[in-house]
């Protein structure tokens, strides 16, 4: 199982990006299981103002929580 953050618009990206990500990492059409946890980039004001910011800002929340990837 891999854990990732989705950091995205809302509920049809968290549906959609752990599928993609499992579709993108399948060997020998095996696809692993994507455990995503999802958070809204509109909510997000931990990490100031501007794209690079939050996104470093997920960067970091993903690295604290112990998690494989950030998909955003």
């Amino acid at each position: 199982m891999i854990r990732v953050l989705v950091v995205g618009d809302g509920p049809r990206d968290w549906a959609m990006l752990p599928r993609l990500v499992e579709t993108i990492l399948a060997v020998d059409g095996k696809k692993p299981v994507v455990d995503a946890e999802s958070r809204q980039w509109m909510r997000w004001h931990g990490g100031g103002r501007g794209y690079a910011r939050k996104l470093y800002f997920a960067i970091l929340q993903a690295i604290d929580a112990e998690l494989a990837g950030l998909e955003s």
